[in-house]
């Protein structure tokens, strides 16, 4: 149900339909296993690797360490959609069914809330600042500070499958299925699309703007360049449902649908 990459340690975190947490190291072996939370339907991960966040039922925040222990709950009337957490593990961002977006300190205390005209499914702090930069799935991709203020709002008609950006938040990239993967700069203005074969759904960037990854609703596993030029392509024999990128663009880590996860790496960091 869900996967993520502490970009700093090489990590990888993945939850599991059966209420299962994992801790995998770069080989992809087990460092630490948590069962029994039961009905997990997100995770988040920070990129310190100290602290995550998953969300248990409909609408409880559970934050875990790195031991995968947990260390805190918070429970909410409204559905949760999506989480981010900060690069620190210090802030926590809940995007709720009703519109709403509340930003958490590390007590998981609100420290600030807003909302947007319509309810946010996907959501990454920037690394270099405290901002949130966010999307719908359908009509709104926005940015916004640690305080809720507003940064920009820009409205986008079209379903969307996926949303990343670089560590500096300088580029966005969606998954716009149809209409292939978005560009956009910081800002919210648009630099284009890349078109690649298939119907984008799920995609990942590195830390830097060296490296994109998408998987494709048709099963494509496609590898390109910042420029979108496709490096290399696959079809894989499942379907992809988590798909992270390594910071510096040396590989992907892929969770499917099945329960396996992979890693693809190319041995190199990208020059």
């Amino acid at each position: 149900v869900g996967l993520e990459l502490a970009r700093e340690t090489g990590e990888t975190i993945v939850a599991d339909a059966a209420g299962s947490v994992y801790l995998l190291d770069r080989r992809g072996r087990i460092l630490t296993l948590s069962r029994g939370l039961h009905s997990l339907s997100g995770i988040a991960w920070s990129d310190a690797g100290t602290t995550g966040a998953i969300v248990v039922g409909d609408s409880t925040l559970t934050v875990l360490n790195r031991q995968l222990r947990i260390v805190g709950t918070a429970e909410f009337r409204d559905p949760i959609l999506t989480l981010a957490v900060d690069p620190y593990g210090r802030h926590f961002a809940v995007c709720f069914e009703n519109s709403e977006t509340r930003i958490l300190n590390s007590s998981r205390k609100t420290i600030s809330r807003f909302s947007t005209t319509r309810p946010l499914s996907y959501a990454r702090f920037v690394t270099t600042e405290t901002d949130l930069i966010s999307a719908a799935d359908n009509g709104l991709v926005c940015r916004h500070q640690l305080d809720g203020s507003p940064v920009w709002g820009e409205p986008w008609w079209s379903n969307i499958g996926d949303l990343c950006i670089t560590g500096d938040g300088r580029t966005i990239f969606l998954a716009g299925l149809n209409l292939g993967i978005q560009r956009f700069d910081g800002g919210g203005n648009s630099q284009g699309t890349y078109v690649v074969e298939g119907t984008p759904k799920h995609i990942a960037s590195s830390y830097a703007l060296k490296r994109l990854v998408t998987s494709t609703v048709e099963r494509g596993l496609i590898w390109l360049d910042s420029e979108g030029e496709v490096l290399w392509a696959t079809e894989t024999p499942e379907e992809v449902c988590c798909l992270r990128c390594d910071p510096l663009g040396s590989g992907i880590v892929c969770g499917f649908e099945s329960g396996r996860v992979a890693r693809l790496d190319w041995g190199f960091p990208v020059s």
